[in-house]
């Protein structure tokens, strides 16, 4: 190499990253090749045909040749055919005066690749005709892989941040993931049992995919093996396999099949980090080379790392979250109930001053219809009967105040229940006759169970006055309507009977009950085997 040469390299070939001082006049040539041999960047002569004709020590570090495998080879050689037809147009452009300055990911031997900032000068005699062409490279690979790190990164964090939901999330970042730093990717979430679960599987064919879930529904990861997801998942120390051996794969099976399996999923290379918040254990997320693009080192690590943090906490925020809707919703319905017990103790309260009134009221007129009898002393027993009436009212009463508390909006009441607390009440003043009685039950409601009380005492205590024998009471419920009756084994009804012409009956009450209250129909019968017998016919509630 000539001195003008290495005069050139310095003074027209200026590289703003190197680590090379520039020198400000010429230096023999035995200096230059010496200070050329120990500089960092590679520094590589071609002649005007594309020739190698120097390749210094900083070359043979950066791409991998020796200078004896490259000098008196074209460049591009052995490359790529694109790749060539773009290396014969930049050394021509070179040739006619163009500068070439770009970073650009660069072969190496191997197979690898370097990213490199690359500058070509063209190389003149002392007469200004181009004699070759110099070249520098700069080994940019740190800072591009600082630089897509922290785009990738960024990238995951606005995935991240973009859903609530972990189960979306962590597809996303697995989609982000593939084919960026893996092959595969597995993510695997410790579920309520403890097991690790897998919630997302990715990769670009959808049949192997499908395929996976299907492996790890059968053979989920195993906690008994140092290595891979379980181990990861107990220890929280990752774990990195460069090449990946059919030993490694056959020590974490769990059978002959699942070893088929994972063989049939060609995995070279294996990177499995934790999923780690807030000091707690989620999970684990698995990275899979399947040829040279993804092999995992040490070096794989930081972003693998980097990554997974992120993805933890946006589980974990994403749980948090979903706990907080589930105690709001848990909070909002206590104070739905407690809005409507409110509601219900309301009504409670206004039913309860309405049934008090509606008894007094009661009260009140069975007093009146003794007074309208113009009688000066009022008989004992007129009185009797109204006792007897007021009780029928507070057993009914009883019922409704023991339904309330059950159920405070209640609205219709059993006519058994009524007739099974009411019977007895009554039994106690028939002076030793008995009162059978069978009853079909029927829900009537809170007004419609103070007529029935009100009309069965009335019937029954004249059943008591005029009547013999066995008291007899029977409610049957047919389609539409129910019948109420009464009978005895006394006299019976006269011929001419007429209850409004009738003294002393206590008939008026039965009338405005039956007739009135429950809209039915009333009978006086005789009956063929003798006594009397007493029919209220009425609508069931609601017809």
């Amino acid at each position: 190499m000539s001195e003008f040469a290495v005069s050139n390299i310095y003074s027209n070939a200026q590289y703003p990253e190197a680590d090379t001082p520039r020198a400000s006049s010429t230096l023999p040539e035995e200096s230059a090749s010496l200070l050329l041999q120990t500089i960092r960047d590679a520094v590589v002569v071609l002649d005007l045909k594309g020739i190698v004709t120097y390749w210094n020590a900083g070359a043979e570090r950066l791409f991998g040749w020796q200078a004896s495998e490259i000098v008196g080879n074209p460049l591009y050689e052995g490359f790529p055919e694109e790749m060539q037809a773009e290396y014969r147009r930049a050394v021509q452009a070179v040739i006619h005066g163009a500068e070439w300055n770009e970073e650009r990911e660069e072969f190496c031997k191997g197979g690898s690749k370097v990213w490199i900032n690359a500058r070509a000068v063209r190389i003149d005699d002392r007469a200004g005709h181009p004699i070759g062409i110099l070249g520098i490279s700069h080994d940019i690979t740190d800072r591009k892989k600082a630089e897509q790190r922290q785009r990738f990164l960024s990238q995951a964090s606005d995935v991240l941040a973009s859903s609530l939901d972990y189960e979306t999330t962590l597809d996303s970042v697995a989609r982000l993931v593939v084919p960026e730093l893996a092959s595969w990717c597995r993510i695997h979430l410790v579920n309520e049992a403890g097991v690790l679960e897998l919630v997302t599987v990715m990769h670009p064919d959808p049949a192997k995919v499908e395929m996976a879930r299907e492996s790890s529904r059968r053979y989920p990861p195993r906690m008994d093996v140092p290595r891979g997801p379980g181990a990861v998942f107990l220890s929280g120390v990752p774990q990195w396999t460069e090449n990946v051996s059919e030993a490694m794969l056959r020590a974490i099976s769990h059978d002959d099949e699942h070893f088929r399996q994972l063989t049939s999923f060609g995995i070279t290379s294996y990177l499995c980090v934790p999923l780690i918040a807030r000091g707690k254990m989620l999970g684990t997320i698995t990275f899979f080379g399947v040829d040279s693009r993804h092999r995992y080192t040490a070096e794989s690590l930081p972003l693998a790392q980097e990554l997974a943090a992120r993805a933890a906490i946006a589980v974990d925020n994403a749980r948090l979250f979903a706990e907080a809707q589930r105690e709001i919703q848990e909070r909002q319905r206590a104070e739905a109930e407690i809005a409507a017990l409110n509601a219900r103790l309301r009504r409670s309260v206004q039913e309860t001053h309405h049934r008090v009134k509606n008894n007094l009221q009661i009260i009140s007129a069975l007093a009146d219809l003794q007074m309208d009898e113009s009688q000066e002393n009022v008989p004992t027993t007129a009185l009797a009967r109204i006792g007897q009436h007021a009780r029928a009212l507070a057993a009914v009463h009883d019922l409704l105040t023991h339904a309330t508390r059950i159920e405070a909006s209640t609205e219709f009441v059993s006519t058994k229940a009524i007739l099974d607390k009411l019977i007895p009440l009554l039994q106690a003043t028939t002076g030793g006759r008995v009162i059978s009685y069978q009853v079909d039950d029927l829900q009537v409601s809170v007004q419609e169970s103070a007529s029935v009380a009100l009309l069965v005492s009335e019937l029954i205590s004249n059943a008591v006055k005029h009547g013999r024998g066995t008291i007899g009471l029977a409610l049957t419920v047919g389609t539409t309507s129910a019948r109420l009756e009464v009978c005895d084994d006394g006299p019976g009804f006269p011929p001419d009977f007429n209850w409004q012409t009738a003294a002393n009956t206590g008939l008026s009450l039965i009338d405005s009950t039956g007739r009135h209250d429950l809209q039915g129909v009333i009978s006086y019968e005789n009956r063929a085997e003798g006594g009397g017998r007493v029919v209220v016919e009425f609508p069931l509630p609601g017809r």
